[in-house]
């Protein structure tokens, strides 16, 4: 494989997810800037504090329920409903701030789904520094006459209002991603592709057009 990459005068990165003990004759000084030998007792250290502490790891389900969003906000009022965001902020946020928003919308078969089924979608690049957005639309079924084309009309309903709004939400309105699971996939798609679907009373000189989906 490495050979055939060479042929094709690929860059080659080597990475590993084992520590490599190069003997005791090897100095790390150039690498680290001290004398410090990689040993087998050495590497003992690293691994027995590895497995002291390993990481906390919590199921899915779990930060759906235990995650929290800094904010929510409504977006659209759609006769007497109020269709909200759901935000989490990075650490150190301020509303003056122009930050990268990705925004979620879930899944669930047009038919089922919250905003909480994202919140860990959500809040997985906050520490990257981005915002993170989950948007509530309203579903089919249940005796209302509600269409998927609506769902994707609230979905382009939700970009128009972040991008418009940007400057208050503290977030960069050309840096916008929209992302989405299953039905909630057709929706973020339909941010980008379906023009033919929007509410009567939208402001169309407002892009709902993410930078990237």
């Amino acid at each position: 494989m490495v050979t055939r990459l060479k042929e094709a005068k690929a860059k080659l990165i080597w990475s590993t997810t084992t520590p490599v003990c190069p003997g005791p004759e090897v100095s790390m000084s150039n690498r680290f800037g001290t004398e410090l030998t990689i040993t087998p007792e050495v590497e003992k250290i690293y691994w027995d504090a590895a497995i002291a502490k390993p990481a906390v790891k919590r199921s899915f389900s779990a930060m759906q329920s235990e995650l929290q969003p800094s904010k929510v906000i409504p977006y659209k009022k759609i006769g007497d409903r109020e269709l909200t965001l759901h935000l989490f902020h990075p650490e150190g946020f301020k509303p003056s701030d122009r930050r990268l928003a990705y925004v979620v919308i879930h899944g669930g078969g047009w038919r089922g789904g919250t905003p909480r089924r994202f919140y860990p979608y959500a809040n997985s690049l906050v520490n990257e520094g981005f915002v993170g957005i989950s948007v509530e639309y309203r579903l089919v079924g249940g005796g209302k006459e509600t269409t998927v084309f609506d769902c994707v009309k609230d979905g382009r309903s939700a970009v128009r209002y972040i991008r418009a709004h940007a400057a208050e939400l503290g977030i960069d309105p050309n840096k916008i991603t929209v992302g989405g699971g299953s039905a909630g996939g057709h929706v973020a798609l339909g941010t980008a592709l379906f023009d033919a679907f929007d509410h009567a009373d939208e402001d169309l000189s407002v892009s709902c057009k993410p930078a990237a989906s």
